[in-house]
């Protein structure tokens, strides 16, 4: 109640509830690998097709995601530390953007989106 600044920092627990798959419960396989090793840069040099059909499958699950009541608990906090006239800061490690769409602004992406991509010839 006394604080100038309310942070909230939030990782794959908060999403796995609305069936996002998170990589330290469900450790699947994808062509054999690991989740975490495809999702690497090394990974991508040596095929590129097999990452961008790994995360064209991640999309297509999210896409079928909803927030959960976390999602919007976190916003009921921001619209409160508003009110309050408090600083109020989220960052998550999730890549799905269920804070977002809950109704969540500003919201601080460790490990970017899975919903922007980035040429690495020009950075757009």
């Amino acid at each position: 109640e006394n604080s100038k600044h309310t942070l909230v920092f939030t990782g794959a627990q908060v999403s796995s509830e609305s069936g996002v798959p998170t990589f330290t419960r469900e450790r699947g396989t994808w062509h054999s690998l690991s989740p975490p090793d495809i999702m690497t840069y090394r990974t991508f040099q040596r095929n590129p097709s097999l990452v961008w059909e790994f995360y064209c499958h991640q999309r297509e699950m999210i896409a079928k995601c909803r927030p959960n009541n976390t999602h919007y608990a976190v916003v009921a906090l921001q619209q409160k530390a508003a009110k309050a006239g408090r600083q109020f800061t989220l960052i998550t490690q999730n890549v799905d953007g269920l804070h977002q769409v809950a109704g969540s602004t500003g919201v601080i992406q460790l490990h970017g989106s899975v919903w922007e991509t980035m040429c690495l010839k020009c950075n757009t």
